[in-house]
């Protein structure tokens, strides 16, 4: 049978020679033409049309710079970050800011509630997710991305660096500083001047929300913050922080210049550290717990960090109440607050109020005198930074080998083998002579070695 043709099908259908399915046949052929032009015609004339350009108006980053509450006399290289803010059409990948954050504390609110006011789907963004997003910088249209503006921002360890964004916009102020642990950022939404939805609370106030993450940053690691903005539809403002070349020296002056006419021209400076204030505030177990690890972390007391998170609500309560008597301006403020904390645990080991997780952590930083209030009293004001009371530790848990107790004998003995103290020849179960015996030998080695060593310094400094 022969192939029919559009004609031939008309011809047939027009002199009604057709049969039925001769006409079937060229009506839908006739139907599928018309739709095929269609449905060309609709995408020539979408294609013709590109979307609109995001068209933002530019925004100015302000970088301030405040003086460090807790003076640091060494710390890591002077270095710089470059500061872009860009409007992008889609959000980019990241971790949602409440999960970041390791204390979040409002004014208006419960601190470490697990919730920001930030907006829904505000992101922050670690160095991978931040270097994937270059990656696809070069090719993104003008309607998916726009740069709005950039500035360079010095990181010195004695500054607390500071970056706002002077435009409309939900995007929080980024403060950048260094710790123990390495760079720390946080995040703060001050008060707006036409505050809107969530930002006021009940009592008409604009609140106010520090977000403190969790993660320290790299010297070579790029971060960056997203917030969703309304002015782009389904995007928002991405800030990245991204390291440069080093600052020069009239840069990290005029920086510390601005700092220094800061403290003199606020009469009403607050020198106590945010997290030490959070703490302060803290209500509840939920919240002073945190709020404590915030304040120890930096400062790198692992002892104190391991009794946190052993303590009852009463514990961290007192643990608190000692915080305040805490001058947070001195020198090497480490020490200070871990003596502390342990000033807050001897009223319950006076009155043998530990709870178990509570003498499990003592037992493991304090050994043989995790219950010896007077003992432990004693080394608090004998001591004056950290190293000297491990060295009192050490000589406590010493002389405990010699204990009449054999629980005293086996736990100073665990401790010490704990710190890689291994004294020959000692048996915690052993004869009073054979442990009186090994505890002396261990004695004169080790005034020995201390002698050997004071010489060669001497010798070294000649």
């Amino acid at each position: 049978m022969g192939t029919v043709t559009r004609r031939h099908l008309e011809s047939q259908g027009q002199c009604g020679c057709a049969s039925p399915r001769q006409a079937y046949v060229a009506r839908v052929f006739r139907c599928t033409t018309f739709h095929i032009a269609c449905l060309t015609a609709l995408l020539a004339s979408s294609c013709q049309t590109s979307p609109k350009a995001l068209a933002l108006p530019q925004a100015t980053l302000s970088v301030g710079y405040e003086r460090a509450a807790i003076k640091k006399s060494e710390g890591p290289p002077i270095a710089a970050r470059l500061m872009e803010l860009f409007a992008v059409s889609e959000a980019p990948s990241g971790t949602p800011v409440a999960l970041a954050a390791a204390a979040i504390v409002s004014d208006r609110g419960t601190p470490f509630r697990g919730k920001t006011q930030l907006p829904i789907g505000s992101r922050w963004l670690g160095p991978a997710e931040v270097a994937a997003w270059r990656t696809g910088l070069g090719p993104r249209q003008p309607w998916q991305v726009q740069k709005l503006g950039a500035a360079t921002a010095v990181l010195e360890h004695n500054l607390v660096t500071s970056v706002s964004v002077n435009s409309a916009g939900s995007l929080p102020t980024l403060q950048l500083q260094y710790a123990a642990s390495g760079l720390r950022a946080t995040l703060s939404t001050e008060a707006p001047d036409e505050p809107v939805g969530n930002a006021i609370d009940p009592d008409g106030r604009v609140a106010h929300e520090i977000i403190v993450l969790g993660d320290a940053i790299g010297d070579e690691e790029p971060v960056g913050l997203f917030v969703p903005d309304v002015r782009v539809a389904g995007g928002g403002l991405l800030l990245l922080a991204t390291p440069t070349a080093p600052p020069t020296s009239a840069a990290v002056a005029a920086a510390t210049d601005r700092a220094n006419s800061k403290i003199t021209s606020t009469a009403d400076s607050n020198p106590v550290p945010m997290a030490w204030r959070v703490a302060k505030q803290a209500i509840g177990e939920r919240n002073r717990r945190p709020a404590l690890l915030a304040v120890v972390a930096p400062l790198q007391l692992p002892r104190i960090a391991d009794l946190i998170l052993a303590s009852d609500e009463p514990l961290l309560i007192s643990m608190t109440e000692q915080l305040a008597l805490v001058d947070s301006t001195v020198e090497n403020v480490g020490w200070p607050v871990e003596a502390a904390m342990w000033q807050a645990l001897i009223p319950r080991m006076e009155r043998d109020e530990l709870t178990p997780s509570m003498r499990s952590a003592a037992t493991r930083h304090l050994g043989a005198i995790f219950d010896d209030a007077s003992t432990l009293q004693l080394l608090l004001k004998t001591t004056r930074d950290g190293e000297s009371f491990a060295r009192g530790l050490l000589e406590e848990n010493l002389a405990a080998l010699a204990d009449r107790s054999a629980a005293i004998r086996v736990t100073a003995v665990t401790w010490l083998r704990g710190k890689q103290v291994e004294i020959d020849g000692y048996d915690a179960m052993g004869s009073k002579t054979d442990r009186r015996r090994a505890v002396r030998r261990y004695l004169i080695a080790l005034e020995a070695a201390r002698e050997a060593t004071e010489q060669s310094s001497t010798k070294a400094g000649r």
